[in-house]
């Protein structure tokens, strides 16, 4: 017994130390993405912009959501989608978390791959297998009307994480694990207890547990080879079932007779399953595509009624396949995105609209659009004292106490010089502050107000209503060190006189 309690001891401490070093130095994009998406998805009390602000922190992480959110499997009415903020009302915050999640485990596993040339057929074949499997979960969750589909793409997506992260980061282990799976009649996860001291099985649930990816994955990992009466955790299991036998060919006389028998399982006609699942396939392909994975698509098998290349190219990563480029930290300025969210704003207030949704697309519109790396509205307190932080774009997270500026808005004959913030409100007036170190801003520069700011140049706009200031927008460049110049300036002052309409607006309704 306590050599055995030994071994027990041995094997857990390197399933530690492979989730150690998975979440922390190979995937910690993945790793800060799951953790971020799930904390706010999960919280009620969340707000569209604490999810989007997750999202909107990378550029390029923010393109791939964005494309994902128009792509065919999540946009159903074909109507752009421009903003962050608007794919999280428009979706659903699950849906939304669910593309992060998806986004953030492509770019990892795929940018992975492509340092790990040894495994690197291997690793893209599986994400390929697992994208593919998680639309047909998808789909057909969707066709019998469960709920919480987007649970199921998610299980189904990271359903083999561990055995994907293992393979991107194998080294010469891998090599021993391949020989052991390689003899005749070696079950795999004994292999891998073997040679690693663990399953993939069990690596994926603790990273499951280490992200908190849901417990659904955690569920189907654990009741894979028993008879489950829940419905999402069979269809996580059939879209791998239905990825995994049509690699063998999907006119393969085993293949076709399988496929009848689980649409019949599923009480469903032959012809329509037939049609649903081959829509899947080449919906799973597109959107992979569209994301920009076009060299894991070449992996995911097509009906010939659907494609002449049926067959999966041995060499897809020889084809010429260029490596992830290199994408800009910070967001640059983008004239025809600029028109395209202010006719999102125009749109938003025709209707019946929400002001903090409006809020929201214009802050990211100053972020994305005008290409400024921080941009905040703070509101006045009823007491008209105190200037709050209510949305922002740009920081890691906003602490309120520390960004609450006091004004002084009750009486007339402030000195500019000594209180130029409060000048600006009272004056409803903008300023571009250029040096915050000229005499006639270094006066006025609190404690509060060199902390927002850092010392770098930075805009201000006063929001009104009722012809007196409620808030204030803030925007700089701070982080990149850019400069400002009378174009952005422009353009920042264009998006917040939306807001100022916008609240005319509200109080008119």
């Amino acid at each position: 017994m306590p050599l055995e309690n030994e071994a027990k001891q041995e094997e857990n401490t390197l399933l530690t130390e492979w989730v150690k070093k998975i979440s922390q130095q190979d995937m910690p994009i993945f790793d800060r993405t799951a953790r971020e998406a799930a904390g706010v998805a999960g919280n009620q009390s969340s707000s569209a912009v604490q999810l989007a602000r997750v999202v909107l922190n990378d550029p390029a992480f923010t393109a791939r959501v964005l494309r994902m959110a128009n792509s065919a499997l999540y946009n159903h009415g074909n109507h752009t989608i421009n903003t962050v903020s608007r794919a999280v009302v428009m979706l659903g915050f699950e849906a939304i978390k669910s593309i992060c999640i998806t986004v953030a485990a492509l770019d990892s596993l795929t940018a992975n791959s492509h340092q790990s040339n040894r495994y690197k057929d291997k690793v893209l074949k599986e994400i390929a297998r697992s994208f593919h499997a998680a639309v047909q979960a998808r789909k057909l969750a969707e066709s019998q009307n469960l709920r919480c589909v987007e649970e199921v793409f998610i299980a189904a997506l990271l359903y083999h994480l561990g055995e994907m992260a293992f393979w991107c980061f194998a080294e010469d282990i891998g090599q021993d694990l391949e020989q052991a799976m390689a003899r005749k009649g070696v079950v795999s996860s004994r292999a891998e207890k073997s040679i690693l001291g663990f399953s993939f099985n069990e690596l994926t649930q603790e990273l499951c547990d280490e992200w908190k990816l849901g417990e659904l994955l955690k569920s189907s990992l654990t009741q894979a080879k028993h008879k489950t009466k829940d419905g999402r955790i069979a269809h996580v299991l059939l879209g791998h079932d239905i990825a995994q036998w049509v690699e063998k060919g999907w006119s393969e006389p085993g293949v076709t007779e399988h496929l009848a028998k689980v649409a019949k399982n599923l009480n469903m006609d032959y012809a329509v399953f037939k049609e649903l699942v081959y829509s899947g396939a080449k919906e799973a392909r597109d959107v992979i595509k569209n994301y920009g994975a076009e060299i894991v698509s070449q992996y995911i098998p097509l009906p010939k009624e659907l494609s002449n290349q049926e067959t999966i190219p041995t060499s897809a990563h020889k084809s010429g396949a260029e490596e992830p480029q290199k994408q800009p930290k910070y967001y640059e300025t983008n004239a025809q995105l600029q028109l395209k969210i202010m006719r999102e704003v125009s749109d938003l207030m025709e209707r019946k609209f929400d002001i903090n949704l409006v809020l929201e697309t214009i802050l990211e519109g100053v972020y994305r659009a005008v290409g400024l790396d921080r941009v905040m509205f703070s509101l006045l307190n009823p007491r008209r004292t105190e200037l709050k932080p209510k949305h922002a774009f740009g920081w890691q997270a906003v602490d309120k106490h520390k960004f609450a500026f006091a004004v002084t808005l009750q009486g007339h004959g402030q000195d500019p010089a000594q209180d130029w913030l409060s000048g600006s409100l009272l004056k409803k007036t903008p300023l571009w502050v250029r040096d915050v170190k000229e005499p006639k801003y270094a006066k006025g520069m609190t404690k509060a107000l060199e902390s927002l700011c850092g010392g770098s140049p930075f805009f201000l706009f006063p929001v009104v209503a009722k012809n007196e200031a409620i808030g204030l927008f803030y925007a700089d460049r701070h982080a990149s060190g850019r400069e400002l110049n009378q174009e952005l300036y422009e353009s920042f002052e264009h998006f917040c006189r939306q807001a100022n309409l916008a609240f005319v607006l509200a109080t008119q309704k």
